[in-house]
């Protein structure tokens, strides 16, 4: 069943090829939602700027 040939995809791949544009304004969005969410929580911490971490979960490429 299937293709008769191997596919080798890898992550690296993957993120070499794939539109990062989608992610940038993903990103901008759930920015402005933390900020919504977030903007009278203090945590502890005092910065000049602002400052996100945005991570990406790992996944598994057959």
């Amino acid at each position: 069943m299937g293709s008769s040939g191997k596919i080798a995809r890898t992550q690296a791949y993957a993120n070499e090829t794939r539109d990062w544009h989608i992610y940038w304004d993903f990103a901008h969005i759930l920015i402005h939602h933390a900020r919504e969410l977030f903007s009278k929580n203090s945590f502890g911490v005092s910065l000049q700027e602002t400052a996100y971490a945005l991570d990406q979960p790992r996944s598994i490429l057959a």
